[in-house]
């Protein structure tokens, strides 16, 4: 269809027109944006929503936004213009000139021109006055409702909101459990970094593993702290387990050396020494053929008699049990050559023995140290719930579990009597103990350094380490009026003479705290001799503070030994 004048002038008022839907449009979306700000501001004072504002703000902006595109979708088409451009003004007559010309736009007849040419001149007219003939529409009340609406939103946002404070704990407590998140997966970083069997490796970073993802899936403090005390559990249970199946190795192998035939293997076996082990196995190789009808018999019932005490639990224990078992039939057999094979296996299983050994050992010393880093990562947790207001459970107060696994992780160094994992005190050999402690058995002399003090008596005693696994006891003779907080007197304390006594040394391997054996330096007393308990105290609580001044310690580790040392101080 041939395009003419007036097609022109009613794409300019059909233009104008589309603005003006557009722009009823938008008014249209901010006023709905006002009321979806009003609820979501209104929510955020019924509910602990964070960031209301926020969503305010962008309501009014989404819906504006939804008012002027629907405006733009909606197309003005040529006849609605033709229609507005044909409206009569006040006391003239409706002529629909711009309508009848759009109608017969194809028609070519005089007629019809005729009739186009005067609607494009009355078009004319009309375009040089469009603004006069066609004004932007007001809208007096959608200024008044914007108005209200904006300033109803300023209340909302100015005003103080009382969900404000809960949001603030929500919002802490996110950041909480983001920071246990990270501390995991830093945790993990390290350990992937670490030298250690690729066995041993792989259980500890799967138990890690497991917490990472459990604190992935966590909101809630108090969640992501029932997930540390269970992941320190299962850390703890399993050196534990590690502990014991070495202890119950290590009472194994007293079987092998207290037999002259087998001594020399246990040794081997005990030194974790491959080399020794196969030395062993060969000096038995080489004197086996020279060996009585008798002494093979006596042999191989003493490998029999190892092979049944071998320990059910211990997996490598019984390889090893299975190999003297076969050692001990190829030996009465008498067959030289069946014998060398045996005990070659066996020297093939003492090997594999030995690094199990190795391999447990220092997953167990991983597990339990990653285990107290647990426990510190997680004091800190609770120690920020508790200043805030929240309730923690008993293993992560104050001389709870958690604790004593981070004392028992602490600084070497830390003074007598001090919640740790060290058997022994700064300044205090193995078996020497600081004033106020408890001894074991009948001597009154100091004990391990923490508990309660000893009545009197006079006898053999022996000062034990508590809080590690496998430390040392000394035993001695000592003889003197009990210091400590027990019901025997402060007047003087004997130190012992020296760490050896005549009584049987026993190793105590105290309870399963994670800790570590420690010496320390030169003691502040001198052995044997009797002082007033006041100049026994004055110097361990001096050795004590320049102990704490060398060590970083956590400050709720000062506060455990500041306390120590005030309950025995002889003045309160």
């Amino acid at each position: 269809m041939k395009e003419f004048e007036f097609h022109r002038q009613l794409k300019l008022v059909r233009r104008r027109l589309q603005r003006f839907r557009e722009l009823d449009g938008m008014r249209w979306g901010f006023l709905s944006g006002l009321a979806a700000a009003l609820l979501c501001l209104a929510a955020g004072r019924l509910w602990p929503l964070e960031g209301p504002w926020m969503y305010a703000a962008a309501s009014i902006g989404v819906f504006t936004a939804a008012g002027w595109l629907y405006g733009r979708l909606r197309r003005v088409p040529l006849a609605e213009a033709a229609r507005t451009m044909d409206r009569a003004e006040p006391g003239e007559e409706r002529q629909d000139l711009l309508a009848t010309a759009l109608a017969f736009a194809g028609d070519d007849s005089p007629a019809a021109r005729l009739q186009r040419g005067q609607a494009e001149a009355y078009g004319a007219v009309y375009i040089g006055e469009l603004k006069q003939r066609l004004p932007r529409p007001r809208r007096r009340y959608w200024r008044l409702a914007a108005a209200s609406g904006l300033l109803a939103v300023l209340l909302l946002v100015v005003l103080p909101n009382p969900m404000d404070e809960t949001v603030r704990k929500n919002r802490q407590a996110r950041d909480w459990v983001r920071t246990q998140q990270t501390e995991t997966e830093r945790k993990l970083e390290q350990l992937k970094a670490e030298t250690l069997d690729p066995q041993a490796k792989t259980a500890l970073s799967d138990e890690l593993a497991e917490l990472r993802q459990a604190l992935r899936q966590s909101r809630n403090p108090n969640q992501a702290l029932d997930l540390l005390e269970e992941k320190m559990r299962k850390l703890e249970e399993m050196a534990d387990k590690l502990e014991l199946e070495q202890r119950r190795r290590e009472d194994w192998l007293e079987a092998w050396k207290s037999r002259a035939d087998t001594g020399k293997l246990g040794k081997a076996l005990e030194m974790k020494s491959p080399d020794e082990a196969g030395k062993a196995v060969d000096e038995l190789r080489q004197k086996a053929p020279s060996l009585t009808a008798e002494q093979r018999e006596s042999l191989a019932e003493a490998l029999r008699q190892l092979a049944e005490t071998a320990p059910d639990e211990d997996a490598d224990a019984q390889r090893l049990g299975e190999a003297l078992r076969k050692a001990a039939a190829a030996l009465e057999s008498g067959e030289a050559a069946g014998a060398d094979r045996a005990l070659e296996e066996l020297a093939e299983a003492m090997e594999r023995d030995i690094r199990a050994s190795e391999t447990k050992s220092g997953q167990a010393a991983s597990a339990s140290e990653l285990a107290a880093a647990l426990a510190e990562q997680g004091l800190d947790l609770a120690e920020d719930m508790a200043a805030s207001g929240l309730a923690v459970s008993g293993a992560w107060g104050q001389g709870g579990r958690a604790e004593q696994l981070a004392a028992g992780s602490a600084a070497s160094g830390s003074p007598p009597g001090a919640p740790s994992g060290s058997g022994a005190s700064p300044g205090n050999a193995p078996g020497e103990n600081a004033p106020g402690g408890r001894g074991t058995g009948e001597g009154n002399g100091p004990g391990d350094g923490s508990g309660a003090g000893t009545g009197q008596g006079q006898g053999s005693g022996a000062g034990s380490g508590t809080g590690g696994r496998g430390q040392g006891a000394g035993a001695g003779q000592g003889q003197g009026s009990g210091a400590g907080l027990g019901s025997g007197g402060r007047t003087l304390v004997t130190t012992p003479r020296s760490i050896q006594g005549g009584g049987r040394v026993e190793t105590d391997g105290g309870p399963t705290t994670g800790g570590s054996v420690q010496k320390g330096g030169k003691s502040p007393v001198l052995d044997g001799v009797s002082r007033p308990y006041e100049e026994v105290y004055s110097d361990y609580a001096a050795e004590a503070k320049r102990s704490l001044e060398r060590k970083d310690l956590p400050q709720r580790m000062q506060g455990l030994v500041e306390r120590y040392f005030t309950e025995i101080d002889p003045g309160s």
